[in-house]
């Protein structure tokens, strides 16, 4: 009696510790997504639109890049083989970023953060 009684409690006990988890793991999940839709990052800014007069975003002309961003494009191993499409001014305070847009021969987008100093910020 006692061994049927341990072979029914112990499978009991792993599903109920396995399920435990994995609500634990979906709320963890959950809780992200809301962080995330609540930020609203340069994605979210819209053409000469600033948010809370901190952050704005416009697109440029490729030749209103600052001199050191170009610079650093042209003389780059990769990012000068590939197609500048876009490029878009992000200005917080006093501070510019600009994000460039490529194009890589297999059709797919890449976006290049800079400061005006010519360094990368994101890849």
């Amino acid at each position: 009696m006692r061994k049927l009684l341990i072979i029914l409690v112990i499978p009991a006990l792993i599903l109920v510790s396995c399920e435990e988890q994995k609500g634990t793991a979906e709320s963890q999940g959950n809780d992200e997504y809301s962080m995330r839709e609540e930020m609203p990052g340069a994605d979210s800014i819209h053409a000469g639109q600033a948010s809370d007069g901190a952050l704005a975003k416009i697109e440029i002309a490729i030749e209103e890049l600052p001199d050191d961003v170009a610079v650093y494009v042209s003389e780059d191993s990769l990012l000068s083989t590939l197609k500048l499409t876009t490029v878009h001014k992000i200005t917080k305070g006093e501070t510019s970023y600009y994000d460039l847009t490529f194009i890589t021969e297999d059709s797919e987008d890449v976006i290049v953060s800079f400061d005006d100093k010519g360094n990368i910020l994101q890849l």
